[in-house]
C-alpha cells in the first residue's frame, strides 16, 4: 500500500513540475552574519537540548502540578476534565495485526497517557498495569506500516506513549528494566520515523516539501519529543535541529503559514490539526527545558517554488528557538480562530474543512489572558479533543481565577487572512455572516478553495447558506468542492477562474477584503477580485442585525454581452433535509430551527432563477460535507446576459413557527421599480420590527434622478445605495458615488473621488 502510494505521488510531481516551472526560483544562502555575537548569545542561552533533568514527570506535567490538580478536581468543571479523562482511560486495546506497526495505534496510545496519569495522580496500580499492557502491545517493528500518511497519525502515538512512560516513572510504578524496554522500543520507532521521512528524499517530498502546512508541523512535533525525551541518543541532535527548526519557521512569519493577523492559510479544519500538537509540545518544552535554547537551522524542507522562495535558512547556521508559546503569530492564530467562531461554537466550512470545534482555548486564556477564550470553551461543549487530545493539559493549566467573558467585539475584518466575520451578538440564535478574499500565501496552500468573494450565513442556531466544505472522495485528487463553482460567488461566461490543480498548481486567482466600516446597526466589507478583463466588486452589509445584503458590480472595459451567474448553495434539499422552495426572483431554505429566504434582483433586464441540474448523487456542484457524511443540497443561479450587470441581494433569515406579529418572523420584501426608467436601477424595499429600509444598485450609466414606485424622489449618482424610510434605527450608505439625497433630504455631498469607495454613513 506504501508503495503505491508514494507512486502515485511520484506522478503528481511530475506534474507539478510540469505546471509551476514557470514560478519556480533560485535564493542563493544567507550570509553568515554576525558570528561572534551568535557566540555570545550561545554562551549566554545554552545549546541544543540539555541534560534530562533530575525530575519527573518533565514533559507533559512537572511534579509542582499534581498538588494543584489534586486540590481542584472536587469542582467544576475540573470534575467534568477528570471524568473525560477516565472514560478514556477505561477503554479497551484496539487490536492491531500482531507485529504490525499501524497509524490505528494512536487510539491506544491516549488510553495508555490516560491509565499512566490516573497512576500517577491517584496511585492506581490497576492503570498502571493497563498502560504497562499497552507499551507491551506496541509494536516497534516500524517497516510494517502501510499508511502513506503516517506522519499526520504520529503524534497521538509516539507523543502519548513517551508522556505515559514518564508518568509511570514518576508514579514509581514501572520495573526500570521494563521502563528500559519501553524507552527502547520508543526509540526504535523514533529513528525509524526520521528516517523515513527526513532522509528519505521521495517520502520527504511527497508528505512534507509541497504541503507547508499542517504535515512538517505533526511531523515535528513527534521529532521534538523525541529529541527532548532522548537526548543522548545519536540521532538526537538532528532530531532537535530540524523539529525546531521547523516550528520556528511555520509557525513564525517567514513560514507564510500563519498571517501577520492571525489567519492560518489552510482553513480552520486542519489548523486545528496542527495547533493541538503544537501546544502540547510547547507545552512539554516549558516543562522540560523553560528557556530559550541555541540550536542549528534544518533546511532540508524549505519550498522554494513561488511564494515560498523567499525565506533566510542556511544549514548549521544557529538560530535562538523561544518556545511556540512566545512566538506572537502563533498566539495571533488563536484570536483569528475565535474570530470564525460560528453561534453553535462550530467554524466555518471553509477550505478543505468541515466544520468543526476548537481545541485548546482554556490553556490559552491562561496563557494570554483571554477571558473570551474560557468563554468559548465553556460555550464549546468543553472540547478538548481534535488534533491531539489536551484534556490532561487542561485540568492543570487552565486558569483557576478567571470568569469567562463573552467577546467585546462583534464584526472582524481581517483584510491579510482574507476573512470579514459580521455577527448580531455571540448567542447561539445570532444572525453570522462570513465573506472570504484570500490573497498571496493567504489563498496559495493545498488545501484552500478558489472561493474568493464567497461568503455564508448562519441564523436562529441553522447553518443555512453554506460552503461546501470538504468532499474528498478520491484521494489521488482536490476535494470536488474546491472550484469556483461550488462556492457562493458570481461567475461569468467567457472568463471561468482558472480552476485548481494539483499540489503547487493552486488555480483561482487573488481577493482582496476593501472599504469596511464596521457598526452595530451597518457593518459592511467589500471583496474585490480580478479575473481576466474583469474586476468583481461584492459588498457584505449586515443591518440592523437582522439581515444581510449583497451587492455585485462588475468593473469591464468588454462591450458584448455575456451571461452572468449568481450563484447561492443553501442547505436544505436532497438528503441534507430541510426544505427548499423557489418562485419567481426568490428562493427559501428552511431547516428545523431557522430559515432564510433570498430575493434577488439585478440592474439588467432579464434576470432569471434556475436551479441547476443535478448530475447525480453527491457529484459537483450539488455535493457538500460540513460535517461528516457527504450530501447534496438546492443550488439557485439567478441568470442574467448583459455588458456589465449590477446585482442586489437580500438574505432574509427567520425562525421556524414565528409569527407574522414577530420580529422574527419572514420579513416582508418588495421589489420596487423605477417610474419612467426601464432600466439600469434594482431595488428592494426591506420591512422589518425596526422599520424598513431601501437597498439599491444603479449603474453609472442610468439616470441621476429618479423616482421610485414607493414615492421616494432620489437624487444620487452612486452605485450602492442603502437608507432608512421609516423606523428608530435610521442609516444610510453610498458607494461609487459623491451625492445622496431623498425627497428633500441630502444625506451625502460633495464626497471626495478618492473616497468616494468607502462606506459614508449619515448623521
Amino acid at each position: 500500500m506504501r508503495v503505491s502510494y508514494y507512486i502515485t505521488l511520484v506522478l503528481f510531481l511530475v506534474i507539478t513540475l510540469a505546471v509551476s516551472c514557470d514560478d519556480s526560483s533560485e535564493t542563493e544562502p544567507a550570509p553568515d552574519g554576525d558570528m561572534e555575537q551568535e557566540t555570545e548569545q550561545e554562551a549566554e542561552i545554552g545549546e541544543g537540548i540539555p541534560p534530562l533533568p533530575d525530575y519527573a514527570p518533565s514533559f507533559l506535567l512537572k511534579p509542582e502540578d499534581k498538588e494543584r490538580i489534586l486540590s481542584r478536581i472536587d469542582r467544576e468543571p475540573y470534575i467534568t476534565v477528570l471524568a473525560h479523562i477516565r472514560s478514556i482511560a477505561q477503554r479497551e486495546h484496539r487490536d492491531l495485526p500482531e507485529g504490525v506497526f499501524d497509524s490505528e495505534e494512536q487510539a491506544n496510545g491516549v488510553v495508555a497517557q490516560m491509565a499512566a496519569f490516573l497512576a500517577w495522580l491517584e496511585g492506581d496500580e490497576a492503570m498502571a498495569q493497563k498502560a504497562r499492557d499497552f507499551f507491551k502491545q506496541l509494536s516497534d517493528d516500524y517497516a510494517t506500516h502501510e499508511d502513506g500518511d503516517l506522519n499526520i497519525r504520529m503524534p497521538s502515538i509516539f507523543i502519548c506513549y513517551v508522556f505515559a512512560l514518564d508518568l509511570l516513572r514518576a508514579a514509581e510504578m514501572i520495573p526500570e528494566d521494563e521502563a528500559m524496554e519501553m524507552e527502547n522500543k520508543l526509540r526504535t520507532i523514533a529513528s525509524a520515523f526520521y528516517d523515513e521521512y527526513l532522509e528519505d528524499t521521495l517520502a520527504r517530498i511527497v508528505a512534507l516539501w509541497y504541503s507547508q502546512n499542517n504535515h512538517p508541523i505533526r511531523t515535528a512535533c513527534s521529532i521534538a519529543i523525541a529529541a527532548m525525551a532522548f537526548p543522548d541518543h545519536p540521532k538526537a541532535k538532528l532530531w532537535a535541529n530540524f523539529a525546531f527548526s521547523e516550528l520556528h519557521y511555520l509557525w513564525g512569519p517567514e513560514g507564510q503559514y500563519v498571517a501577520e493577523d492571525g489567519g492560518v492559510c489552510e482553513g480552520s479544519l486542519y489548523y486545528r490539526f496542527g495547533f493541538a500538537p503544537s501546544l502540547a509540545v510547547a507545552l512539554a518544552y516549558r516543562n522540560r527545558i523553560g528557556e530559550p535554547r541555541i540550536f542549528e537551522e534544518d533546511c532540508i524542507n524549505r519550498q522554494d517554488e513561488g511564494h515560498w522562495a523567499d525565506y533566510d535558512c542556511q544549514q548549521g547556521r544557529p538560530f535562538v528557538f523561544e518556545n511556540l508559546l512566545n512566538m506572537e503569530r502563533f498566539l495571533k492564530s488563536q484570536d483569528w480562530f475565535l474570530s470564525l467562531r460560528m453561534p453553535d461554537g462550530y467554524r466555518p466550512s471553509m477550505e478543505d474543512s468541515a466544520r468543526r470545534r476548537g481545541n485548546g482555548s482554556p490553556i490559552m486564556a491562561g496563557i494570554l489572558d483571554r477571558p473570551d477564550f474560557l468563554w468559548d470553551w465553556y460555550h464549546d461543549d468543553m472540547n478538548m479533543g481534535g488534533g491531539f487530545d489536551l484534556s490532561i493539559q487542561v485540568l492543570a493549566y487552565m486558569p483557576d481565577d478567571m470568569e469567562p467573558q463573552e467577546p467585546e467585539y462583534t464584526h472582524r475584518v481581517m483584510p491579510i487572512a482574507g476573512q470579514a466575520v459580521m455577527r448580531s451578538g455571540w448567542g447561539e440564535d445570532s444572525l453570522y455572516a462570513m465573506m472570504t478574499a484570500e490573497h498571496g500565501s493567504s489563498r496559495l496552500t493545498l488545501h484552500d478553495h478558489i472561493d474568493g468573494g464567497s461568503f455564508v450565513l448562519y441564523a436562529y442556531n441553522d447553518y443555512l447558506l453554506i460552503d461546501s466544505g470538504y468532499y474528498k472522495p478520491n484521494m489521488a485528487s482536490n476535494a470536488i468542492t474546491a472550484q469556483y463553482e461550488n462556492h457562493n460567488v458570481l461567475m461569468i461566461e467567457g472568463e471561468d477562474m482558472p480552476p485548481k490543480g494539483l499540489l503547487l498548481n493552486y488555480g483561482g486567482v487573488d481577493a482582496f477584503l476593501k472599504n469596511e466600516f464596521l457598526e452595530q446597526k451597518l457593518a459592511y466589507v467589500e471583496s474585490w477580485q480580478t479575473i481576466d478583463q474583469s474586476t468583481l466588486q461584492r459588498a457584505m452589509m449586515m443591518l440592523h442585525d437582522r439581515y444581510v445584503v449583497i451587492m455585485d458590480r462588475v468593473e469591464t472595459p468588454v462591450t458584448v454581452p455575456r451571461k452572468h451567474t449568481w450563484r447561492l448553495h443553501g442547505h436544505a434539499g436532497f438528503d441534507s433535509g430541510g426544505e427548499f422552495s423557489m418562485d419567481g426572483s426568490t428562493a427559501r431554505w428552511q431547516r428545523d430551527n431557522g430559515g432564510v429566504d433570498m430575493y434577488l434582483a439585478s440592474s439588467a433586464e432579464g434576470l432569471t432563477l434556475v436551479r441547476p441540474e443535478r448530475n447525480g448523487e453527491h457529484v459537483s456542484p450539488h455535493a457538500h460535507n460540513i460535517m461528516s457524511d457527504p450530501e447534496d443540497h438546492e443550488i439557485v443561479d439567478g441568470e442574467v446576459t448583459a455588458v456589465a450587470p449590477l446585482f442586489v441581494a437580500v438574505l432574509a433569515p427567520f425562525r421556524v413557527g414565528a409569527d407574522g406579529d414577530s420580529p422574527e418572523a419572514p420579513l416582508t420584501v418588495e421589489a420596487v421599480t423605477v417610474n419612467d426608467v426601464a432600466s439600469g436601477i434594482a431595488a428592494w424595499k426591506v420591512s422589518h420590527s425596526k422599520g424598513s429600509d431601501m437597498v439599491m444598485v444603479r449603474e453609472g450609466t442610468a439616470p441621476e434622478t429618479f423616482t421610485l414606485s414607493t414615492g421616494q424622489q432620489i437624487d444620487t449618482d452612486a452605485q450602492f445605495i442603502v437608507f432608512s424610510i421609516e423606523g428608530d434605527e435610521p442609516l444610510s450608505m453610498i458607494a461609487r458615488g459623491t451625492r445622496l439625497s431623498v425627497d428633500d433630504a441630502v444625506l451625502f455631498e460633495n464626497i471626495d473621488t478618492d473616497a468616494a469607495w468607502e462606506v459614508q454613513q449619515a448623521q
